[in-house]
């Protein structure tokens, strides 16, 4: 298990160095001139200097590509959605048969379009990297979200998206930490 310290030094952490450039990201996603350039830089995972998402560097052009047009096929419902969870339940039905879409995909597009509809996460969604970070935290992995009262004080003042990036980016660093502390648990015993 992660120590409480360790917690505390990776949300002040994101905080500082994370935090301003994921608000500067999702600012730009949410300041689109309309619900299909939105949807373009989205399912494209395109980022403000035209380049493509580090998430999706390994995804085919075509993948992107149709994931986009089916997105676009879906304008009207997609506007319809209420709350984020909706939202990315129509994205990640929308790309299930699209081999090559998978679920880091589904949620960045998800949470790209949540910037420009002002729909905000209410539950910390796991998908690879944040699965990860869940089970340090003992989830099993297999939820498909986290309700915010279930995580360890430490991120209680952190939003879903910040702690979606916390799990993620410092996992490995999570993992580390919790190696040492069962060795040290061990060694006292």
């Amino acid at each position: 298990m992660v120590s409480s310290d360790t917690l505390s030094a990776v949300a002040a952490d994101y905080e500082v160095q994370i935090r301003p450039l994921k608000i500067d990201e999702m600012d730009w996603y949410g300041n689109q001139p309309g619900l299909s350039r939105a949807i373009q830089v989205a399912a494209l995972s395109k980022l403000r200097n035209c380049k493509r998402h580090p998430h999706q560097y390994r995804i085919p052009r075509n993948v992107l590509q149709e994931s986009c047009d089916r997105l676009m096929q879906l304008r009207g419902e997609i506007n319809k959605c209420g709350t984020f969870d909706q939202l990315y339940n129509l994205v990640d039905d929308a790309f299930r048969d699209l081999h090559g879409a998978g679920e880091m995909l589904r949620y960045d597009v998800a949470t790209r379009l949540g910037a420009f509809l002002k729909r905000r996460l209410e539950y910390v969604y796991l998908h690879r990297g944040t699965r990860e970070g869940a089970k340090l935290l003992g989830f099993t992995g297999k939820e498909k979200s986290i309700h915010l009262h279930e995580l360890p004080p430490e991120f209680q003042h952190l939003s879903p998206s910040d702690i979606e990036d916390c799990l993620c980016i410092y996992k490995n660093h999570m993992a580390i930490h919790a190696t040492c502390s069962a060795r040290a648990c061990k060694a006292q015993i």
